[in-house]
């Protein structure tokens, strides 16, 4: 049944989306995303991660165990999603509680989990994370024991839209 005030909403909507080279900057700027996965029971489960992007995939650390990894393994489907907000937009009638909207862009993701088992591939994600995250650590050396207790994971096949609001 269609609601009224949702062609309106979908022209807004239209209006708001990216073009991909600006959401796919967006990927490459933003440190943190939600990666939601689907837990053994079918619910859905959301966390934050660290990520980095590398040749059109999207790389995640964690550990080598949990609930994270072991969704992602049993069922490799997985949504990812970055925001960034710019503060807050009023209405010229800002006296109304509703009168006021944040200023953001948004990418959702689509795609496929997989493992990373190559050492190579391992390391160059977990350096490129560690560049853009922590960039004062970029030229320290891992440990010894970082590549048994750390899961790389490549998100790959992306399907993904942006939008954005930067104000009336």
């Amino acid at each position: 049944m269609k609601k009224k005030g949702d062609d309106r909403v979908r022209e807004r909507t239209k209006r708001q989306l990216m073009q991909p080279a600006q959401t796919m900057a967006l990927l490459e700027r933003a440190k943190t995303g939600h990666l939601g996965t689907i837990r053994q029971n079918g619910a859905p489960y959301v966390v934050p991660v660290q990520f980095v992007m590398l040749d059109g995939r999207i790389y995640i650390h964690g550990a080598a165990e949990g609930e994270k990894l072991e969704n992602m393994l049993r069922d490799r489907r997985v949504c990812f999603e970055v925001c960034q907000e710019f503060g807050l937009s009023y209405a010229k009638d800002s006296q109304q509680a509703c009168a006021v909207n944040t200023k953001y862009e948004s990418a959702v993701v689509f795609g496929e989990a997989r493992a990373v088992e190559d050492e190579g591939e391992q390391e160059r994600a977990l350096r490129s994370l560690v560049a853009k995250c922590v960039p004062e650590f970029a030229a320290k050396e891992f440990g010894t024991q970082t590549f048994a207790r750390t899961a790389v994971v490549a998100i790959e096949n992306l399907e993904y839209t942006g939008k954005e609001f930067r104000g009336r």
